[in-house]
């Protein structure tokens, strides 16, 4: 961890709503409503100590950050993924906590906020959780794999799809929901790549790369423009830089400079396409370190168009839409 000081973070598990958005596409404009889920820690003891926080599921005003909470579970805050999943209307997430090996126990929160937990049947860990939509299934990645979930009684497996081709860096995935593609992010220390698993496909296939194997932040899918978007952590040098990635010819561009630091230890992502903006939630930082928990939106060019100090600190941040 690098950031150790305190962060007071009201309990919550969010969902950021908008309601009638206009969705652009192909030139066309076309009405679109999104939900935004993820969840919050309460505290900085349970941000940082080894027994994880309880969490709550709450409706968050996307214009003030501010939510009312409905249901709770157990977590530690690390800036792992959650998945909605669209058929059955439920977000999914790993508990993690260091008392269990990580992504070893998977909760279900249904709308009501109803929890349902569920622990792996075999040996082993998982991460980076992912609701494909083509194809109406949940991935992780599992060491250098990407897997399957698969839920049977009150046990999950995952079935390994593909061994990537580099080690898994920064369990970074997304989704085309268009055609089903996965992307995911691996690396070793000086290169970072961009793979692609493709439903019913026998191998991963690097799309593109970059220099710097452990900057790559929240890899997320544009089915706008069908492009990808991340920040870069540009450690030892301070502040992050918005990028565009086009996985048809792997062209990297940096789009812009982002106001803030991002704290690269408790931080989460999310796209979403009726607004087309790319949110970015992590803790501030002040005179007395990170402190102060924001929700920042980025327009697709990486223009700041909004701040709010969220009552939160969101993570797993996912898109229903």
């Amino acid at each position: 961890m690098k950031n150790y000081l305190k962060v007071t973070c009201v309990v919550a598990i969010g969902l950021l709503f908008f309601e009638s958005c206009k969705k652009e596409k192909q030139g066309e404009t076309t009405a679109c409503k999104s939900a935004i889920y993820g969840y919050n820690m309460p505290d900085s003891a349970s941000l940082l100590n080894i027994t994880g926080g309880t969490c709550a599921y709450s409706l968050v005003n996307s214009a003030t950050g501010v939510g009312s909470s409905m249901g709770s579970f157990i977590s530690w805050g690390l800036p792992v993924q959650g998945a909605f999943n669209h058929s059955d209307n439920c977000y999914y997430v790993f508990k993690i906590t260091s008392t269990i090996t990580p992504g070893s126990v998977l909760y279900k929160i249904s709308a009501s906020g109803t929890v349902s937990t569920y622990t792996k049947s075999t040996a082993g860990g998982c991460g980076a959780i992912v609701y494909n939509r083509f194809n109406n299934k949940l991935y992780c990645a599992v060491a250098d794999s990407l897997a399957e979930i698969v839920i049977s009684g009150t046990y999950f497996t995952t079935n390994n799809l593909v061994a990537t081709v580099h080690p898994m860096r920064g369990y970074n995935t997304t989704v085309n929901n268009s055609n089903g593609d996965v992307y995911y992010t691996t690396g070793d220390t000086t290169v970072y790549y961009i793979e692609r698993y493709q439903p019913g496909g026998a191998s991963s296939s690097v799309v593109a790369s970059g220099t710097g194997a452990w900057s790559l932040l929240g890899l997320k899918f544009n089915n706008n423009d069908n492009m990808l978007y991340a920040v870069t952590d540009d450690h030892p040098v301070v502040g992050n830089h918005f990028i565009k990635i086009n996985p048809s010819t792997g062209v990297v561009s940096s789009l812009s400079h982002l106001p803030g630091i991002i704290n690269v230890d408790f931080y989460s992502t999310c796209l979403d396409p009726c607004s087309n903006r790319f949110l970015v939630s992590t803790m501030s930082y002040s005179s007395i370190g990170f402190d102060t928990c924001i929700l920042n939106q980025y327009n697709m060019s990486g223009k700041l168009v909004q701040h709010d100090t969220t009552t939160g600190l969101f993570l797993g941040l996912d898109v229903d839409y």
